[in-house]
C-alpha cells in the first residue's frame, strides 16, 4: 500500500461495513465470474488476481485494519467519506442535524476521557477492534464519533456485525442509535433478527423510546421468536404502535405457549375488537 491504494471493498462488491461473512460470499461469487479457467477473456487472470489480493486483505481481521488505518493515515479516509456519502444523502435535514450535533452531546452525555479523544483516528480504530477490554473499546467507539461521526457510522456498523460479546453489542447499539437515529434499525435489520435474547430485548427498549417504520418489521419478526420475553415486548410494543398491524399478526399468539404472551394477546385481541364494534356502530 504505497502511493495509489486500490479500493478493495469497491472490487468486491461490498462495503466497509460489511461482515466478513458478506466478503466471503461476495469473493466467491467474483471468482466463479473471473477464474481463468472458467472465463477466457484475456482480462479475467488480471481481474482475478485483483479480486484475490483484496480478499485476503480484508478477510483477515488484522491486514483489514491495517488497510483501513491505511487509507485513513494516507488519503484522511477520503475514500471512505466517498463510499459512504449515498448514505448521508438518504438522511433527512433532521437527522442531518442531529448528526451535525454529536460531538457536543457525546462530550457531555458520556464524558469521554480527555487522554481518548487526544488519540488519532487510527489509535482508536486500534483499540475498537483488539483491545482485550471491553470498556476501552467503548470508549473508542464514543470517541470515534468525536473524530468523524460519518465514518464512524460505518466502522461501527462493521464491528457490531461481527462483534461476539453481547455486552460491546448492546452498548454500541444503543450508541449508534442515540447518536444517528432510527437509521441504524434498517441498516442492520437482518442482523438485529438473527442476535441474541438480550440485544433483541435492547432493540425493543430503543423501539419503544422512538419507534420507526422499521420498527413494525422488526417487531412482527419477534412475534415468532422463541424467547417468550421477546415475543411478549414485541406484542407491547406493537400494539402501542401500531394497532391495525397488530390486529393481523395477532392470531398466532392466542394459541401461544407461553402463559404471559397468551393472556396478553387475547386481552389485546379483544380490546381491539371492541374498538373496532364501538367504530362500526357510530
Amino acid at each position: 500500500m504505497n502511493e495509489i491504494i486500490q479500493d478493495y471493498y469497491s472490487i468486491l462488491n461490498v462495503t466497509p461495513d460489511s461482515s466478513t461473512e458478506e466478503i466471503k460470499k461476495a469473493y466467491r461469487k467474483l471468482v466463479f465470474k473471473f477464474h481463468p479457467d472458467r472465463n477466457k477473456d484475456p482480462s479475467a487472470i488480471e481481474m482475478f488476481k485483483t479480486i484475490s489480493k483484496a480478499f485476503s486483505v480484508l478477510s483477515n481481521s488484522k491486514t483489514r485494519l491495517e488497510y483501513d488505518i491505511a487509507i485513513e493515515d494516507q488519503y484522511k479516509i477520503q475514500l471512505f467519506k466517498n463510499n459512504f456519502s449515498d448514505i448521508f444523502i438518504k438522511l433527512d435535514n433532521s437527522v442531518k442535524e442531529k448528526l451535525g450535533d454529536t460531538n457536543k452531546k457525546l462530550i457531555k452525555e458520556y464524558k469521554i476521557d480527555e487522554s481518548t479523544l487526544n488519540l488519532s483516528f487510527a489509535e482508536l480504530m486500534q483499540r475498537l477492534f483488539h483491545s482485550s477490554n471491553i470498556y476501552t473499546q467503548q470508549s473508542a467507539a464514543q470517541a470515534l464519533i468525536k473524530k468523524d461521526h460519518r465514518i464512524a457510522y460505518s466502522i461501527l456498523v462493521r464491528f457490531i456485525k461481527n462483534e461476539k460479546i453481547e455486552e460491546n453489542v448492546m452498548f454500541i447499539l444503543k450508541l449508534l442509535a442515540k447518536s444517528y437515529g432510527n437509521m441504524v434499525f434498517a441498516d442492520l435489520f437482518s442482523f438485529l433478527l438473527n442476535s441474541s435474547k438480550n440485544v433483541k430485548l435492547t432493540v425493543l427498549n430503543l423501539l419503544n423510546d422512538n419507534f420507526c417504520e422499521k420498527g413494525s418489521e422488526i417487531c412482527v419478526k419477534y412475534l415468532e421468536d422463541e424467547s417468550s420475553d421477546v415475543r411478549l415486548y414485541a406484542l407491547k410494543i406493537l400494539n402501542k404502535n401500531d394497532k391495525e398491524l397488530v390486529l393481523q399478526k395477532i392470531y398466532n399468539l392466542l394459541n401461544d405457549p407461553d402463559k404471559k404472551v397468551l393472556v396478553e394477546a387475547k386481552d389485546i385481541y379483544n380490546t381491539l375488537k371492541r374498538e373496532i364494534k364501538k367504530a362500526e356502530e357510530k
